[in-house]
């Protein structure tokens, strides 16, 4: 019975409520309500077996058996089709025994009358053996019945193992391929990870070995240092991992100030945090915490939060760190303002194989850092039974905040040795002389000493810009027009290619050559680097003289493409130029503009620039490196090269010819005329 929208039904009633469960569970199932109809087919299963009815115990597995297979349960959905027929089978076996049985009945009262009645008897035996034989066939034609239904489910019952087999090998090769992804990914950041220190390690000790050696040794002495512990520091995150998976890793708890402990880790970030230009903000109570805690794994948390803070922080940036210890644990906060992570992020940024997109890298795709260093914080965490939380929003910050319990030392106060950590030293770089006509070098490098390393070995030579990202080297390139560009591919803001497709693609910059350093050796990744317009592909770790060869190699070519020009628009007919894609376009329009204008004595260089769209000093970079001459001088040209075309044409003689191609003076159009082509305009058509 229904009462305000639910079914109730009366005690001592099962089949009855076997049979509506059993019906509603169809309903269920027709409409797509996979889990309500599996409700309803066990309880009318469970109904059915009060009542001891095989029919309703059959149908309600049947139904419990499409419910699961379509909520892909497909084992609970095989052992209901085994026991559906299973049962059905029983029930066959009953309702023959039975009819059988009914049979047996008749035979006997049949013959009991024909004690009675012998004159019945031929009557009723040839009935008796009429019935027999519809019986038969009956029973003959249920038993094929059965069978065929037999073979038919166990059909479709090895048809859906099939497809579950299927469907199982196929999710653990997916599951397997994408675990051999992510490894590869993983190495191959950790293969980057350690290609930065290495080249700054081995190209400076090549040199020494070979006496080439520019720089300063003890300076380098300490750079090499520096990456010979952030070498061993990864090295170390990398045992950590394997001994932290295999439980072999245990807390090393000792007595001592906690909050003393904390103060000192954190003061050795100030420094570092001074050279990065960002403010450091620490907020640690003076109040001492007297408890037992392993110090190695507390700088290890602490100090990798602080480095991936200050990793995705821009300069002039902040980075904050509050401490408190109350109720038995550590409250530890760590904020910045940087990039931040995107919230779909979030779940897996502690996974050990997983490397974020950040968000002013989402368009590259590059990845940054090895995924090592918040793994293996997570892992520490929870060794101590602590817990870790994470909140960030792109463009605007990122938030890890994480407890660790440690119960306080009663009447034990032993003092905490500061503890120590590499302090990032910052190096003053005294600028070498050289000459205003020397080529302009922009290093495009987020790791500093890497810059330091490049710009010693070619300030000598060469004036150097430097920038930190992709997005500030742009900036430099569109205001300096450097005669070179070494850019590294993976950096902030914008990495290497785009930074590189940035630069050929605009006007201003498409002639300069540019160098990318990278630590990702492949043959797919050199593609794609020199797909984007690199000249030169340099892999980390990499040799100092090979760099400046290479530099040399390309000055000389945009050299050789400088006097190719420079011939080119000496020999052409205005309106003729042919060069390649963007220095061709360039060249045109600036050819364009000065032939609209060649009757006006008053368009110089001033007047070209607001012409094509750009000032007076990029424009000046740009002829200078194309063609190796100034604007003044380019303008000049296309003014004589017309009027020679126009002299040889008599379109009229050389005073009317100077004024139609924007020279006042006749005397100053003969002397340029003469200096240009040789000889005196008068010359021309002369025999």
């Amino acid at each position: 019975m229904f009462i305000n929208g639910h079914i109730l039904f009366v005690n001592g009633q099962p089949y009855f409520e076997a049979f509506v469960r059993n019906n509603l569970g169809e309903i269920l199932n027709t409409a797509g309500r996979f889990s309500e109809a599996a409700d309803h087919a066990e309880a009318g299963l469970e109904a059915a077996v009060k009542a001891d009815n095989l029919e309703q115990q059959a149908r309600a597995n049947e139904i419990l058996a499409e419910a699961l297979f379509s909520l892909q349960d497909y084992d609970g959905a095989r052992k209901a089709f085994k026991a559906t027929l299973t049962l059905r089978d029983s029930l066959n076996r009953k309702e023959k025994a039975d009819e059988f049985a009914r049979l047996e009945t008749r035979y006997q009262s049949r013959e009991q009358e024909a004690l009675l009645t012998r004159q019945n008897l031929e009557l009723e035996k040839a009935a008796y053996f009429r019935r027999m034989i519809v019986i038969g066939s009956l029973a003959v034609f249920f038993l094929l019945a059965i069978l065929v239904q037999f073979w038919r489910q166990r059909q479709k019952i090895k048809e859906k193992e099939v497809q579950l087999a299927y469907q199982l090998e196929r999710s653990e090769k997916e599951s397997l391929k994408e675990l051999d992804r992510l490894k590869s990914t993983f190495f191959a950041n950790i293969s980057h990870e350690f290609r930065t220190p290495l080249t700054l390690l081995i190209s400076p000790l090549q040199e020494i070995r070979e006496g080439t050696f520019k720089g300063s040794l003890p300076k380098y002495a300490r750079i090499m240092e520096r990456n010979a512990r952030r070498l061993l520091q990864l090295v170390n995150q990398l045992l950590d991992l394997s001994r932290l998976e295999a439980g072999k890793m245990q807390l090393n708890l000792q007595p001592g100030d906690l909050m003393q402990a904390l103060r000192a880790i954190t003061g050795s970030f100030e420094s570092f945090a001074l050279i990065r230009q960002i403010t450091f903000l620490v907020e640690i109570p003076q109040q001492q915490a007297f408890v037992r805690f392993d110090r190695d794994k507390l700088e290890k948390i602490a100090a990798n939060l602080l480095s991936n803070a200050f990793k995705f922080t821009r300069e002039e940036g902040m980075v904050s760190v509050t401490a408190n210890y109350r109720d038995d644990r550590l409250e530890l906060e760590v904020k910045d303002n940087g990039i931040g992570i995107a919230k779909e992020h979030l779940p897996q940024l502690f996974e050990r194989f997983f490397q974020h997109k950040n968000a002013a890298e989402s368009d590259s795709g590059e990845q940054q850092g090895s995924g090592i260093g918040l793994a293996l914080t997570k892992e520490l965490i929870e060794l101590h039974n602590g817990r870790v939380e994470v909140e960030s929003e792109p463009g605007k910050g990122t938030l890890f905040r994480v407890v660790l319990p440690f119960p306080r030392i009663v009447d034990e106060k032993e003092p905490v040795a500061h503890l120590t950590a590499e302090e990032p030293e910052k190096i003053r770089f005294e600028p070498k002389k050289v000459k205003d006509q020397d080529p302009v070098i922009l290093i495009a490098e987020d790791n500093e000493d890497i810059r330091l390393y490049v710009r010693d070995r070619l300030s000598v030579k060469y004036r150097v810009l430097e920038a930190a990202d992709g997005a500030s080297g742009l900036k430099i390139a569109l205001r300096e027009v450097p005669d070179l560009i070494i850019s590294d591919v993976i950096m902030p803001e914008m990495d290497g290619l785009e930074f590189c497709k940035a630069v050929k693609t605009h006007e201003q910059t498409s002639h300069i050559p540019v160098i990318l350093l990278t630590a990702k050796a492949g043959h797919q990744e050199k593609l794609e680097g020199l797909n984007t317009g690199a000249d030169d592909y340099l892999i980390k770790p990499f040799d100092g003289e090979e760099l400046e060869t290479r530099i040399i190699n390309l000055l000389n070519q945009r050299e050789f493409l400088r006097r190719r020009y420079s011939q080119m628009v000496f020999q052409f007919k205005p309106s003729d130029i042919r060069l390649p894609s963007a220095n061709e376009q360039f060249l045109q329009r600036t050819t364009l503009a000065i032939e609209e204008n060649i009757d006006d004595e008053g368009f110089g260089v001033e007047e070209l620039a607001r012409a094509i769209g750009m000032s007076r000093h990029h424009l000046h970079r740009k002829l200078k490196a194309l063609i190796g001459q100034t604007p003044v001088i380019f303008i000049r040209t296309i003014r004589l090269e017309r009027a020679l075309q126009l002299l040889q044409q008599q379109v009229g003689n050389a005073s009317e010819v100077a004024f139609m191609v924007g020279f006042g003076s006749l005397t100053y159009f003969s002397k340029c005329f003469s200096e240009h082509f040789g000889f005196s305009p008068s010359k021309v058509n002369t025999p």
